[in-house]
């Protein structure tokens, strides 16, 4: 039972007392010239404000003499019907029933279809009571309200009921008392709306015997009495209560002062209506209202959620508040199977403070089945064996899966320590909140995951040994990362801002020399060169546009060792090829080599026996010395080439370097002959660990560099000197000093790197002292370079010394002479063959063929 002031109430206190205020000018009447117990004209009027349609004054002959609200009831205005017949206003076919109702002593309520200007039929009900005045009826005030609506859903009711249901009860109720409290009329409604028999209640019966059957069906009688007796105290004021009835429904009571009379305010007015549909609704209303203020409540944590525990813990505060429950969880699903109390509000903990099993629990239910699940009395219900929801005092509940984007993530479950049915509303609310726990939970997850691919990413970026480098539409750099900013030799705090077609920082000589076309055209690659304190070094790089709206990412590889490498490949590869052709050259010049060597020292044998003496024969002789010496001289030049072009073997071993600086300055003579005077000072080098043909390689590019480095046309004011000793600690040095143009102090640092030369195009590729620094190390020694300009430049290179050989045994005596033999001489080449049968055949008989 409740008591409300609405501004409703006081709108209808404020309108009767203006009515009553009409009244009495209009009829010149004071309180105390009001008869009792009848009711003057008029008292339809303030009847009319509390109720809901159309108020009527008949005449005893059925003429309306006066109506109001009832355009909204029968279409036309008050003044449109004055005059009329009520009569006329009523069908033909329903006339037996109102004038059986009109007829009746008490009368009770009769409905009877009109109809309206628009040509429209309208269902309407009529209550009527007559208005006594000394015992006459001087006229009927009836009450006309439109039921049409009401009229259908009863239609639809009693088609959805079994035949004989008893009709609804009407929805209203009205009573009037005079100053002494008793029944001056009253309403057939009344009786409905309170369930009261045709009889309980008559005109002239007191107020005690109405209240007495009242209190009987209220819910709580003590409040229902406390509230009339509060009334009765204040007789000139409006109340209104709500009262609790014992079967559930809720009533509105109205309570106004009625006419004046005597002293003061005397009778009193009293509505009843059932309101418990509209109490039902508004409490539906109100719950959704919550609902929806606690999805907002928990959609705002959701997007500022740092930590889900929050979130979580919001979430079951609001489920329990929204609700109207004592507690609320929200249980994780673990990935082995049962769940975990994650959070909850008014939730006792566990005792064993484990996981709750799926199986025999609700919530286990509810995750099994991915379906909600309600109880209403736990107890009861078969379904489960929840002991440690029974145990926190849980009587009736409900509990709903919480579902993820792949899977069920866990159970949301409220319940009450009262019974209580829960409605559909209250799952849907459930399931609501769920899926934003849900939604927050992935949002969460995928933030972290975002965040660890960040983290991730820029480890990359920074830890990658190619330099990367972010650019904007307009090809500004905006960010680079370490790598980066070592291959361009600048601060990556100076990077940012500047353009990648600034000629600064991609350049060679100070000109740029392949620009990098605009990022936005999609990927592209090329290299370029950059100048560095430390050296120019070559870049390669690769564009890719667009990996982010506006930007565009740059990759740049340093590939200046790799170009040297390759490099370094292609001139052996060069080298081979050359030392195969010098290979193949040596030994086709060894067969005609080969025959005439041997017939000259044939004829250097023979001449002398067969010429006599004189200057013919001694010329002849001093000929053929010559042309011996000259053989001798093609017989070496072939052995160098094929010292530099044997491909060098696996192993290392002793290399006497006497032989092979000779060798070397037999194949650079060509170019020292006509630069410098040779000196030597090589007989004694000892023995050096390393390989022939590797070092005959460096000897022979250092002593075309010292050449080079002076120019022709002064050889006698020029000198090369080719030194060998002992250094000490196992080292050999060879010393190549040239009085050559120098190396100027600031190049000298950087004649060892790859493509770096002085010399004229088309005169060197910059690679051969970085090749001989390779090979020296590799053999485990080192190189070292002093230079003056104008006054020239000495490279000594220091090797390891090979350890001492025990001297070789005395050769054995010479064996006798053998005697003569039979020999076969098999040669392809034919003058080789006539050469070797003319050496052999003074001491044995030489049989020649050209093939097997």
């Amino acid at each position: 039972m409740a008591i409300r002031a609405t501004p409703q109430v006081l709108r209808e206190l404020a309108t009767l007392q203006r009515r009553i205020a009409e009244l009495e000018e209009r009829h010149g009447m004071r309180p105390a010239q009001v008869p009792l117990p009848g009711v003057e004209a008029g008292v339809h009027e303030v009847v009319a404000e509390f109720v809901d349609g159309c108020v009527v004054v008949l005449s005893p002959s059925g003429v309306i003499r006066s109506a109001t609200g009832s355009e909204e009831v029968l279409g036309l205005r008050p003044e449109e019907l004055v005059g009329r017949s009520a009569w006329a206003l009523v069908l033909p076919e329903d006339l037996p029933a109102v004038a059986a109702f009109r007829s009746a002593a008490e009368g009770a309520a009769v409905e009877f279809r009109t109809r309206l200007p628009d040509g429209s039929v309208r269902w309407v009900e009529l209550a009527a009571r007559p208005h006594v005045v000394g015992g006459e009826a001087r006229e009927t005030v009836a009450v006309l309200r439109d039921v049409s609506r009401r009229r259908l859903d009863e239609e639809r009711l009693r088609d959805a009921q079994p035949a004989g249901a008893a009709r609804p009860p009407l929805a209203d109720g009205f009573l009037a008392l005079d100053g002494a409290g008793r029944v001056l009329s009253l309403s057939e409604g009344l009786l409905d709306v309170w369930g009261l028999p045709r009889d309980a209640v008559a005109a002239g019966a007191s107020a005690e015997a109405v209240e007495a059957a009242e209190l009987a069906r209220v819910r709580d009688p003590e409040a229902y009495r406390a509230a009339l007796e509060r009334e009765r105290a204040s007789p000139d004021e409006t109340a209104v209560l709500e009262l609790e009835l014992r079967d559930g429904r809720t009533l509105e009571r109205t309570s106004a002062p009625g006419l004046p009379g005597g002293a003061g305010p005397v009778g009193r007015l009293v509505h009843y209506r059932d309101v418990t549909r509209r109490r039902q609704a508004e409490a539906r209303m109100h719950a959704r209202l919550r609902h929806q203020a606690a999805v907002a409540s928990a959609s705002r944590l959701a997007l500022g959620a740092g930590a889900l525990d929050d979130l979580l813990d919001a979430a079951a505060g609001l489920a329990a508040g929204a609700l109207a429950v004592e507690a609320a969880a929200y249980l994780e699903a673990l990935p082995g199977g049962g769940l975990l109390l994650r959070s909850g509000a008014g939730v006792p903990p566990r005792p064993d403070g484990g996981p709750v099993p799926e199986e025999g629990t609700v919530a286990g239910l509810a995750l099994r089945h991915g379906a909600p699940v309600r109880f209403s009395d736990l107890a009861a219900d078969g379904r489960f064996r929840d002991e440690a929801l029974a145990a926190a005092g849980a009587v009736s509940g409900l509990a709903v899966p919480v579902r993820g984007k792949e899977r069920t993530i866990g159970v949301l479950a409220a319940w009450s320590r009262a019974a209580r049915a829960f409605a559909v509303e209250d799952v849907h609310f459930l399931e609501t909140l769920g899926n934003v726990i849900a939604a927050a939970a992935g949002g969460l997850t995928a933030e972290a995951a975002l965040r660890v691919r960040e983290r991730l990413a820029r480890a990359v970026f920074e830890g990658s040994l190619d330099g990367m480098v972010i650019a904007d539409d307009a090809g500004a750099i905006v960010e680079a990362n370490g790598a980066a900013a070592a291959a361009l030799g600048l601060a990556r705090d100076s990077l940012v801002g500047r353009s990648l077609a600034d000629g600064d920082l991609f350049h060679w000589g100070g000109e740029a020399v392949e620009r990098i076309p605009d990022p936005r055209q999609g990927r592209a690659e090329g290299e370029v060169a950059v100048r560095l304190p430390s050296g120019d070094r070559w870049l390669e790089w690769a564009a890719v546009g667009r990996i982010l709206p506006g930007r565009h990412l740059l990759v740049l590889r340093d590939v200046t060792e790799r170009r040297a490498m390759q490099a370094k490949l292609a001139l052996a590869d060069r080298m081979i090829s050359v030392g195969a052709l010098a290979a193949g050259v040596a030994h086709e010049l060894n067969n005609p080599l080969a025959y005439l060597a041997t017939n000259l020292a044939y004829l250097s044998e023979r001449l002398p026996e067969m010429a006599a003496p004189g200057a013919g024969r001694d010329e002849a002789c001093a000929a053929l010395e010559e042309a011996s010496e000259g053989a001798e001289r093609m017989r070496l030049i072939i052995a160098d080439l094929r010292t530099f072009s044997r491909a060098p073997p696996e192993r290392r071993g002793p290399v006497e370097l006497g032989p092979v600086l000779q060798s070397c300055i037999n194949m650079a003579w060509n170019e020292i002959r006509h630069r410098a005077r040779l000196e030597r000072d090589f007989d004694r080098a000892p023995a050096v660990l390393g390989n022939e043909a590797r070092l005959a390689q460096v000897f022979v590019n250092l002593l075309v560099n010292a050449a080079q480095a002076i120019p022709e046309g002064a050889a006698e004011r020029n000198a090369i000197r080719v030194a060998a000793r002992a250094a000490g600690d196992g080292q050999v040095v060879v010393e190549i000093r040239d009085t050559g143009q120098g190396i100027p102090p600031e190049n000298l640092g950087r004649i060892f790197e790859p493509f770096y030369t002085t010399k004229p195009a088309g005169m060197g590729t910059g690679l051969g002292l970085s090749i001989c620094k390779d090979i020296v190390e590799s053999l485990g020694g080192r190189i070292d370079v002093e230079s003056e300009p104008a006054v020239g430049t000495s490279v000594r290179v220091l090797l390891r010394a090979a350890e001492v050989q025990p001297p070789a045994p005395a050769p054995p005596p010479a064996p006798p002479p053998l005697p003569r033999r039979r020999v076969l001489v098999v040669d392809d080449e034919p003058l080789i063959g006539a050469a070797l049968r003319r050496a052999l055949d003074r001491e044995h008989d030489v049989t020649l063929v050209a093939s097997a």
